[in-house]
């Protein structure tokens, strides 16, 4: 109830709990935050197992204080191969022919792919399910006219979205007089994180008894605060929740009953180097980020504004 008192209105609480006492916890949080300031249930897994009755995961439970105000920053993984469980299952030769991966042995595939093919997704969606009669009407393709369905329209207008991705090579002649969009693997080969999160395990050399692992932390405060933000955490245990706030430029609070605890965080604080980052809201920042990147920058005056970032 005070750290619910604490929170900005933005601002979101994570509760790591074991199998054991989860559905508990989660009945505690309904009743603490509301039913309706439930956001996700996180499972992150922390070890192996050769046993169905072993237990190789913990749950986060993250709850915010307003649902409608919640600051969410989307983070993205890199995907899996393409043709290899993604939806990316089709090949586009350089003279635009497009095949299913199915059609071709593998051998072939590492030749179209040295030939210039690309991986692609050529049922991407160009239909919506929120009819108007601008969008409705027919659109010709390669001579034929194309139906969007009952009740959809075109996502793209018929005048000149449409147009613009038959003229780009973006348009797919399905079965029929369906046609479908052309999404190729280098346009966007990451995907958002779901609330299952594999790729979590303990730390290999932990220094407390309930040690979190420092990426299941990191991910929780890259997702929902941004740089000068606060982080509170009141069981500090070894500190890894400030370690990680310190690295990311987020301003931190940590909190503990025991004098062990602190010790170890206080060590391990201060004896921690990081790696130094220029404000992206600084004369020197703006230099430095236009060299890494190429992009010109703004010459509106700067202000050290920490809330804008680090170039990295």
């Amino acid at each position: 109830m005070v750290a619910r008192e604490l929170l900005t209105d933005s601002g979101s609480i994570f509760v790591q709990i074991s199998d054991e006492n989860v559905h508990r916890v989660r009945v505690l949080l309904d009743e603490v935050f509301g039913e309706k300031n439930f956001v996700s249930e996180i499972i992150f897994k922390k070890k192996s197992s050769t046993t169905p009755t072993d237990s190789v995961n913990d749950f986060i439970l993250w709850y915010c204080r307003s649902r409608e105000k919640l600051k969410l920053r989307q983070l993205y993984v890199p995907r899996r191969d393409p043709g290899a469980g993604s939806k990316m299952t089709a090949l586009v030769n350089r003279t635009g022919e497009v095949r299913q991966r199915s059609a071709y042995a593998d051998d072939e595939i590492e030749g179209l792919l040295a030939a210039g093919a690309e991986w692609a997704r050529v049922d991407y969606p160009v239909v919506s399910q929120h009819p108007s009669k601008t969008r409705s009407e027919d659109f010709w393709f390669q001579g034929i006219p194309r139906v969007c369905g009952i009740n959809k329209q075109w996502r793209f207008g018929l005048e000149d979205g449409m147009p613009r991705l038959a003229k780009a090579g973006r348009l797919f002649s399905g079965t029929g007089r369906a046609v479908g969009g052309i999404m190729y693997w280098a346009d966007w080969n990451y995907e958002s994180f779901s609330n299952i999160w594999e790729d979590i395990h303990s730390e290999n050399f932990p220094i407390y008894v309930v040690q979190t692992s420092q990426r299941a932390i990191e991910r929780c405060i890259m997702m929902t605060t941004d740089p000068g933000d606060l982080v509170l955490d009141p069981t500090c245990g070894s500190g890894t929740t400030a370690a990680v706030a310190e690295q990311w430029g987020r301003r931190w609070i940590t909190i503990d009953t025991s004098r062990v605890a602190l010790a170890l965080a206080r060590t391990r604080l201060m004896a921690a180097r990081y790696p130094y980052y220029l404000l992206a809201d600084s004369p020197d920042g703006r230099e430095k980020e236009q060299e890494v990147s190429g992009r010109i920058q703004s010459l509106n005056p700067s202000g050290s504004d920490i809330r804008q970032g680090f170039v990295y």
